[in-house]
């Protein structure tokens, strides 16, 4: 007597199109970036300040210049950085060489390198939400919550 039961046509049917069906590679390519981004032992920086300005430009008849600034601290760090529309400069405080990466929502991402007093400038590709990961070595990095330029 033998317990084998015939397989369920049905059954067989489902497994072997979900095993057959492979994974867009957008998709995983995605939840791999995001897993990177969850996975570093970052700090996460709380947004202390943000404020808009129009600022009159210097010389020039009746222009403004519309500037965004944000000022970000985890622990003993701040992050101050201002959006003027095209380029994202800012600076670490205490002052330090450092690794900086703007990453959006989307998975596109910049980077630049802060010189050793702490200034830095990042120029992304689009406006959008982005998050900024300060990478400093051997204390740590640091990452801030989702902010839109």
């Amino acid at each position: 007597m033998t317990d084998a039961h015939e397989p369920d046509p049905t059954w067989e049917t489902v497994v072997r199109a979900a095993l057959d069906d492979p994974i867009p590679s957008d998709v995983l390519q995605r939840s791999l970036e995001l897993w990177e981004l969850t996975s570093l032992d970052a700090e996460l920086a709380e947004l202390l300040a943000e404020e808009s300005s129009d600022a009159e430009m210097a010389g020039v008849r009746s222009a403004t210049l519309q500037v965004t600034a944000f000022t970000f601290v985890a622990g003993d760090v701040t992050i101050e950085v201002e959006w003027d529309g095209a380029t994202l400069a800012g600076q670490l405080f205490p002052s330090t060489a450092a690794e900086i990466e703007l990453h959006a929502v989307d998975g596109a991402s910049v980077s630049a390198t802060a010189n050793s007093v702490g200034t830095f400038e990042l120029t992304p590709p689009r406006t959008g939400t982005w998050c900024l990961v300060v990478v400093r070595r051997p204390d740590g990095s640091v990452r801030t919550p989702w902010f839109t330029l």
